[in-house]
């Protein structure tokens, strides 16, 4: 037993140098340089490290930092959250806070139409490459691992997969993913509607063969298309085989089966056949010249509104080519074809102006001075419809005039400015939900703002054309459809500072028309898909 000092006394060392140790009096207890000892008893030193890890612990959650906006949306996407897998897509398919990854934004697309099939309504495809669709629905099966299955969907009813998805979860390493099946491109629906007979859709497959508009450009193709759409009936497709012959485009020129096919379209009413046909007897071709006919044909074309015809005969009046000599109707039809943009008509109709105000009028009919001389013009087209412009006998719409209005009770504050630069009147969508909640007339040259969106995502649609007729409530002439390839989301945000609560929502602006340095791009569709809608 090892002997102890007395309490009030301890040893300490010398000073250096001293030779042994010196009693001295009672030591001060040390304030600094202490060791700290952990209590001797093992349960109290387990609570004390305990209550040390637990404070750190607390403190290093409490100073951790905030997380980025591309952090929550991933995170609520891997516990299920379509809308923010959804956002995820858009931002990265458009590099909006994150470098842009197209395949990994399909990816995410591709997992939110997995878990809630009802949002694949709200999809239009985009032209995605096959090589981004591969990649995407690889990365896509690897995420949707990491994915929570059983989402609550935004309706109140679950879906049918869901609900598979509580009862029976997966077994096993076997991923349920599905790569979500791309709706079919415009040029498919239309072959599809073409090859069960639809006459029309048979017509316009050849207009697109014919034009090289989303297919390769192959006027062979065009042929085959308005040959079988044309021995259905179709008056387009009878004037676009005719025009095929008598320009020797996808089959061998050949005048007489020009005439047979526009005269077929031209008893029909089609005024481009009309106004080609005119053409083929004032020129000859396929058949002796006959100005008196080729005028009957003008005639009938220019009153059914063809521009090309309305020059025609303007050109007829004015040189007397199977009518006789009359500048005052020369000029009249020459203003009825520069109403719908014709620039020649333009200039042929100031040049008649002159003649009438410097000739002597007779009964209505100027001097024998001609004016100027143009070759007779062909209506001759390979589209869907005859090229035609404002007349003034067309109903035209209020820019601004909701044909379609769902939002008007939500409450929404975000806003959508369409600036139509267009030659043609539009009729715009907003698509929620795979139904039109929006629906407004914009004029040509036109702007319209409409200020009641609430948050959410927003597909954008338009139809272009002229005259609208009300009873099928869409324009009468010239119809062209196309869509947005990205879709429209609005979030309303609030802030508070110092000097109260900023609540902000977002401000978007469309053109119809192509600008410079444009940021979005869109895509041609069928307008009987615009029309579903």
């Amino acid at each position: 037993m090892k002997p102890r000092l007395p309490p009030s006394r301890s040893l300490q060392a010398s000073n250096p140098g001293s030779n042994g140790f010196v009693l001295l009096g009672p030591t001060p207890t040390p304030t600094r340089g202490r060791r700290l000892r952990l209590p001797k008893h093992r349960s109290t030193r387990v609570v004390l490290v305990t209550v040390l890890v637990v404070g750190a612990l607390a403190a290093a959650y409490y100073f951790r930092p905030e997380p980025t906006e591309i952090e929550r949306l991933e995170r609520a996407a891997f516990r299920g959250d379509t809308k923010a897998q959804v956002q995820l897509w858009l931002n990265y398919t458009r590099g909006i806070g994150v470098p842009k990854n197209e395949a990994l934004g399909y990816a995410w697309r591709n997992i939110a139409g997995t878990l809630d099939p009802k949002l694949r309504s709200t999809y239009i495809e985009n032209e995605t490459s096959p090589t981004i669709r591969i990649e995407g629905q690889r990365i896509a099966a690897e995420l949707f691992k990491k994915v929570r299955h059983s989402p609550k969907p935004d309706s109140q009813k679950q879906t049918t997969e869901v609900m598979r998805a509580k009862e029976k979860p997966p077994v096993g390493d076997v991923s349920p993913v599905q790569p979500m099946p791309a709706p079919l491109t415009e040029i498919a629906r239309l072959r599809e509607k073409a090859e069960q007979g639809d006459a029309i859709a048979q017509n316009n497959l050849g207009a697109m063969y014919a034009k090289g508009q989303g297919v390769p450009k192959n006027l062979v193709e065009a042929v085959k298309w308005y040959r079988i759409a044309a021995d259905q009936g179709n008056a387009h497709a009878q004037a676009n085989l005719g025009a095929a012959y008598a320009l020797g485009q996808g089959v061998s020129k050949d005048n007489g089966e020009a005439l047979k096919w526009y005269r077929k379209a031209a008893d029909q009413g089609n005024a481009a056949a009309q106004n080609d046909l005119g053409a083929m007897y004032s020129d000859g071709e396929g058949l002796p010249k006959d100005l008196v006919t080729a005028a009957e044909w003008f005639q009938k074309a220019a009153e059914n509104g063809d521009a090309y015809a309305q020059r025609n005969l303007g050109q007829a009046y004015a040189h007397g080519k199977g009518v006789p000599i009359d500048h005052a109707k020369a000029a009249e039809w020459y203003q009825k074809s520069a109403a719908q943009g014709d620039v020649v008509a333009q200039a042929l109709l100031k040049a008649e102006e002159t003649i009438l105000k410097a000739a002597p009028k007779r009964g209505g009919t100027a001097s024998t001075n001609t004016g100027a001389d143009v070759p007779i013009i062909r209506s001759t087209q390979q589209t869907t419809d005859a090229k035609l412009r404002h007349l003034a006998t067309d109903d035209r719409l209020p820019t601004g005039c909701l044909l379609v209005d769902r939002l008007r009770n939500d409450g929404g504050k975000g806003k959508l400015t369409l600036d139509n630069g267009r030659a043609e009147d539009a009729y715009v969508k907003l698509i929620r939900g795979g139904k039109a909640v929006v629906g407004f007339y914009v004029r040509s040259h036109e702007k319209v703002t409409y200020s009641t969106i609430p948050d959410g995502t927003f597909w954008v649609m338009y139809c272009t054309g002229y005259g609208w007729d009300a009873k099928v409530r869409s324009f009468a002439r010239g119809r062209y459809a196309r869509r947005y390839d990205l879709p429209l989301t609005y979030t309303t945000k609030q802030e508070r500072d110092a000097y109260g609560i900023t609540t902000s929502t977002d401000v978007v602006t469309l053109t119809l028309h192509t600008v410079t340095n444009g940021n979005t791009t869109t895509t041609e569709m069928l307008v009987e898909d615009f029309d579903r809608y």
